[in-house]
């Protein structure tokens, strides 16, 4: 193998697939990039065996072949240099790189050692979709996923799609978001309904490695939905998904309440990022909300007075009965950092009971609450 391409370019590259190494692992080659030539281009592969990462890097190739290099190394090497191009020549297993005056080699492992990439078995396109709009859907549920792998379904993004519209949601079974996103027919044409749960790591970083991308995003799903690929340009992501069934989760939708409250999403954000210096380092990190419609007020304040108190109260428009609501701090401030409404709209059933946070500038997003039950 011999190449010759633009340092920026290769950096960016490994950079991309760099995300699919596994941080520990009993096998040594997953630490590897997989270097190939394809069609004029350089290819990049990684894999942690359930997600995998190929891109591809326009150069200059004079020989044929393939190589792997331990890709967090080579990445730091190749970002470290200053010169505008790198000429690489594979030998006996080890691969020379040349930059400017600088000359290194690479120790590297066959490619028969390297884990073959995951493949559709039947493949189809499921559909396609605008890059800016999918990525920020999978931002505005990403953040309700469980932490854990008690429940490992709670730890992926339900993804269906069905008469147009594409469906995400995520719950930890105390919160819950569902985002949809009305597809437009030119993109939904081919698309036949499936229903997946995806690793919901690997479908944030999908999103942040395609956000920038000036081309739609493919997606494709196996037909016995055991795997799902995206692709958009030079860069493919594929991820293994997630066998067990996403629960039912429309009935913990509340469809009505017995008070309404909407006001400004700004004010909601200040009021909770001043509440939560006094609750956070608290035994049970809650806030109270208390919204009285005699004096048109939703005040935020601190449930435990341990390391003291807070009490800050924003104008609302109420119309229902007063009511007084403890969450935990956490769980409003990733909302209120993940969204982008100037109104919101909070809905309350009791105060044991879910409740819906919402806007109306947008009617297909919501975030579903369990309030806490604290000892009085």
């Amino acid at each position: 193998m011999k190449f010759t391409c633009l340092r920026e370019n290769l950096a960016k590259s490994l950079s991309v697939v760099s995300k699919a190494i596994p941080i520990k692992s009993t096998f040594p080659i997953l630490s590897n990039v997989l270097i190939s030539t394809h069609n004029g281009r350089i290819k990049l592969s990684a894999t942690n065996t359930s997600t995998s990462i190929t891109t591809y890097v326009g150069a200059s190739i004079e020989e044929e072949g393939t190589i792997t290099i331990p890709a967090k190394m080579l990445a730091e090497f190749i970002s470290n240099l200053s010169s505008e191009t790198v000429s690489a020549v594979l030998e006996n297993n080890v691969l020379q790189v040349n930059a400017g005056r600088t000359k290194s080699k690479f120790n590297g492992v066959p490619s028969d050692d390297f884990p073959p990439l995951p493949e559709l078995k039947n493949e189809y396109l499921s559909m396609e979709l605008d890059q800016k709009v999918f990525s920020n859907a999978v931002m505005q549920v990403g953040f309700s996923v469980a932490l854990d792998d008690s429940r490992p379904v709670f730890t992926g993004i339900m993804m269906s799609y069905s008469d147009g519209k594409l469906t995400l949601v995520s719950t930890d079974g105390y919160r819950l978001s569902e985002r949809i996103v009305s597809l437009e027919p030119v993109l939904a044409k081919e698309s036949r309904e499936f229903s997946v749960v995806i690793p919901a790591k690997t479908l944030v970083e999908v999103a942040r490695t395609f956000a920038s991308s000036e081309e739609n995003i493919k997606v494709y799903v196996d037909e016995d939905e055991s795997l799902c690929i995206f692709e958009s340009g030079d860069t493919v992501i594929s991820t293994r998904l997630l066998e067990s069934s996403f629960p039912d989760y429309k009935a913990a939708i509340p469809q009505a309440g017995v008070v309404t409250a909407n006001f400004a999403s700004s004010d909601l954000l200040e009021a909770v990022k001043l509440t939560s210096v006094f609750v956070k380092g608290g035994s049970s990190g809650a806030l109270k909300i208390a919204v009285d419609p005699e004096t048109s007020l939703l005040s935020v304040s601190s449930a435990e007075a341990e390391f003291g108190h807070n009490d800050t109260s924003i104008p609302a428009e109420i119309q229902g009965e007063s009511i007084e609501l403890f969450f935990n701090f956490k769980y409003l401030l990733d909302f209120l950092n993940n969204i982008k409404y100037e109104k919101l709209t909070l809905v309350a059933t009791g105060p044991d009971s879910a409740c819906v946070l919402r806007s109306d500038e947008d009617s297909e997003f919501i975030y579903v609450m369990v309030p806490l039950q604290l000892n009085s």
